[in-house]
């Protein structure tokens, strides 16, 4: 007999952007592993206003109405801010028209859902934070700083080497490095996915094609998205974070401190990684690398069933 499949609760904390909406497509495809609970939005890659349209919009492409989105911050702690259009397009998605969502914007702040979440003591969730992490800096320090609910926080930020918005620093930590500091210092269980290891996942000419060949809307709009961001970037990071939730077999993980550089000047949002071990305090685990090969394939075959889905509903 084979062993029962584990199913995760998660909660995504994104900021679409293609790389976010490819995480969105494989945790709704992913139904047999993940329930996805929530998803929140925080100003990034676009504006807050945005982010949000995104993930409601690809929700619902994906067939996922019954998601609920909350939205967040739309402007980091301290920083100035800065999004990533530039990579992105100005809607976030390269260009990629969605249709109006159905399901309206939940009431609400996605602070106050995580914190929700956090202080949920009766069942154990994961969080999987794709973006800049104000939202859940902020649902950290707004309450009482006890992990009551959470099983693992999944971080797609930082870098064990260089950056990618400038030399020191990664994006998602560049743009709000005080709530990095905050979620790396929180005592949470966070395994951080540094752009050293998603940076190594990318959506390469040959897969695309792949993926383009297949009939479906799912699969056209990834083409759609991936064709301008292959010119700029290519890497698929956010999905590497949200893969770790299905298969942590595929990455190799250490602890080490992780320390965040806040001070003005050129290493502004640099994260510090060090070594250490499990029981020092303010440890995280951090992943070193992760086998692209069946990544690529598992996020292929989600996008393919989300397809075959949507054909069903038009039968």
């Amino acid at each position: 007999m084979s062993a029962e499949i584990r199913r995760r609760e998660v909660f995504l904390d994104c900021d679409p952007g293609i790389d976010d909406a490819l995480a969105l497509f494989a945790a709704v495809a992913e139904q047999e592993r993940l329930d996805l609970q929530a998803v929140t939005t925080v100003a990034g890659n676009v504006s807050l206003d945005g982010t949000t349209r995104n993930a409601r919009g690809l929700l619902h492409l994906a067939g996922a109405d019954d998601v609920p989105v909350y939205s967040g911050c739309g402007r980091p702690i301290l920083a100035p801010g800065i999004d990533a259009s530039n990579i992105h397009g100005d809607n976030g998605l390269g260009g990629l028209a969605l249709a109006e969502p159905v399901r309206p914007l939940e009431v609400g702040h996605a602070v106050d859902r995580i914190r929700t979440n956090l202080d949920d003591t009766s069942r154990q969730t994961t969080l999987v934070a794709v973006g800049p992490l104000t939202n859940v800096a902020l649902a950290i320090v707004s309450g009482t700083p006890v992990n009551g609910g959470l099983e693992d926080l999944v971080v797609m930020g930082g870098s064990a080497d260089h950056g990618n918005v400038t030399p020191a620093a990664e994006f998602n930590f560049h743009v709000d490095p005080h709530a990095a500091s905050i979620v790396m210092g929180s005592g949470l269980p966070v395994l951080m996915v540094g752009l050293d290891v998603t940076r190594t996942v990318r959506a390469d000419p040959e897969w695309i094609r792949m993926v383009s060949n297949r009939p479906g809307p799912v699969s056209a709009a990834t083409a759609a998205m991936l064709a301008p961001y292959m010119e700029a970037s290519g890497a698929l990071h956010d999905v590497v974070a949200l893969a770790w939730t299905v298969h942590p077999e595929w990455f190799e993980v250490i602890w080490a401190r992780v320390d965040i550089d806040v001070a003005p000047g050129p290493s502004f949002g640099r994260s510090v990684v060090t070594p250490c071990q499990s029981s020092e305090p303010d440890a995280v685990r951090v992943a070193t690398s992760v086998d692209r090969t069946p990544l690529l394939a598992w996020l292929a075959e989600g996008i393919a069933r989300l397809d075959e889905a949507a054909a069903s509903r038009t039968r």
